[in-house]
């Protein structure tokens, strides 16, 4: 689902700004697993296709929500009215559930925000022209009763902005630790940025009630007991397991902007 979403969101920039749909090349060639799959998350609605009115579409144990691009949090209540539907289907009761997807709300529309905050800053020199957006779709899978919520923006990346940012005496003495001495390539501390900001937050601002979107959804894998949290952003990955382990690393390539998948089990 999130290389679908990452897809969607080239497909969708080209289509902006070209003002034509890019092909699809030997599509009767493609897997028709993948085919299927990308045809549920809308991807062949971004190439001109009829769209489908159903914002969410369920195959068998299975429920899906249609990747959602949006500017400045515009939509964020319709994917929070449709990450409600996605609990409930993989919910036993609904007041088991209600406390859990109260939580896990609030914390998306944090991290949502702080990408409209963040992602396009106007002080940062992009290579390529963005669209001010971010691509989000989520997965309910009933058997396992697990939701999954991948969030993708196109934007400077936290890299590049987390560095930009006033930090305290203990994020400075972290980089100095972490950071290497000298890079073999350029992005080889993407990862150690990504894993300060899940550690410590996002905020320019340092408060304690400020930038904590990373941290939280961290936080609640432990309060859910299982689940996942995985970060790409420009060339650097970061995972956080349920278990409290991190791990991070970097490529010599870049994702293109930042990706955020998230797996809570409840």
């Amino acid at each position: 689902m999130s290389a679908a979403v990452v897809l969607a969101a080239d497909y969708d920039r080209l289509r902006h700004f070209l003002n034509e749909v890019p092909p699809t090349i030997n599509l009767r060639d493609w897997d028709p697993i993948i085919v299927t799959r990308l045809h549920q998350l809308g991807f062949f609605n971004i190439l001109g296709h009829a769209p489908d009115p159903n914002l969410l579409v369920e195959d068998g144990d299975i429920l899906l929500m249609r990747i959602i691009r949006s500017q400045n949090c515009e939509k964020l209540a319709e994917v929070d009215e449709a990450l409600v539907k996605l609990g409930r289907f993989v919910s036993l009761s609904d007041d088991a559930l209600d406390e859990k997807i109260t939580h896990t709300l609030s914390i998306i529309s944090e991290v949502m925000a702080n990408v409209t905050q963040h992602a396009y800053r106007t002080d940062v020199e992009f290579e390529y022209t963005h669209m001010g957006s971010f691509w989000v779709s989520a997965e309910a899978d009933k058997a396992r009763r697990t939701l999954r919520i991948v969030l993708f923006d196109q934007g400077a990346t936290i890299p590049v902005t987390y560095p930009r940012m006033e930090r305290t005496d203990k994020v400075k003495r972290f980089f100095r630790r972490a950071l290497s001495s000298s890079r073999r390539f350029d992005y080889e501390d993407d990862g150690t940025y990504i894993r300060a900001a899940l550690r410590y937050g996002g905020s320019r601002t340092d408060l304690a009630y400020r930038g904590k979107g990373f941290p939280q959804m961290g936080e609640l894998l432990d309060t859910l007991g299982g689940g996942e949290l995985r970060i790409f952003s420009r060339g650097g990955w970061c995972i956080r397991s349920s278990n409290g382990k991190v791990t991070s690393g970097s490529y010599d390539c870049s994702v293109g902007g930042t990706l955020v998948e998230w797996k809570i089990e409840l």
